[in-house]
């Protein structure tokens, strides 16, 4: 088989299903744009630089924790939509390993996109973020924002991290389903939620962190 079959597939597979990535990768990027920017910030030198830095810095991890729980949630909507499509493609005789490559393929184009054009935002739009904060806070600089080489680095590790669970996550939930389960699966009604003592912990923790 050709080795360009899987890149085109998946390329094809974003376009004729472009209602439901748009959104997701417009999410991604946004959400990669705001980590960034608040990252930045942290390199700034502030007048009241030690309490500062430290709002920023924990800032930036209440809102890692709050984009990867959201992005994999939102990554889980997206992949429920098309098991209709993976059923489809398995009963036509394409293997689920064959389906978990063309799910690596898509995984790694919307992470693409979404931290290029996530993190170009955050570097274009993060002074004039900066400057309002500045306004509004009445909190005064030393130095001007700049574009922060580090922050990009982290901004990328943070997203290659949140689109590899979410790639597992697709790939498990195809590979332990068979056809019949992959043709409902875009029809199954939404489980009720049930109480979870983890998520409570860290979600009591974040809005700790973050007042």
């Amino acid at each position: 088989m050709n080795k360009l079959f899987y890149p085109k597939l998946a390329a094809q597979n974003i376009k004729k299903n472009s209602k439901i990535y748009v959104p997701y990768i417009i999410t991604s990027a946004i959400s990669a744009a705001m980590f960034y920017i608040i990252l930045s910030m942290t390199s700034v030198r502030w007048i009241d630089s030690e309490s500062v830095v430290t709002l920023m810095a924990m800032g930036s991890n209440v809102v890692a924790i709050f984009f990867a729980i959201f992005l994999f949630y939102t990554n889980s909507f997206l992949v429920k939509r098309r098991k209709k499509e993976f059923g489809l493609f398995n009963i036509l005789g394409m293997e689920k390993k064959h389906i978990g490559k063309v799910l690596f393929f898509e995984s790694l184009y919307v992470f693409l996109i979404s931290v290029a054009g996530g993190v170009s935002s955050g570097m274009l739009f993060g002074n004039l973020i900066f400057k309002l904060m500045v306004k509004a806070v009445q909190i005064g600089a030393v130095a001007d924002y700049k574009v922060s080489l580090p922050s990009a680095l982290i901004t990328v590790a943070f997203m290659f991290a949140v689109f590899i669970i979410n790639l597992i996550h697709n790939v498990l939930s195809v590979h332990l389903s068979n056809a019949v389960e992959l043709l409902k699966g875009g029809k199954t009604g939404e489980k009720e939620p049930k109480s979870n003592i983890i998520i409570a912990i860290i979600g009591i923790a974040a809005l700790t962190v973050g007042y």
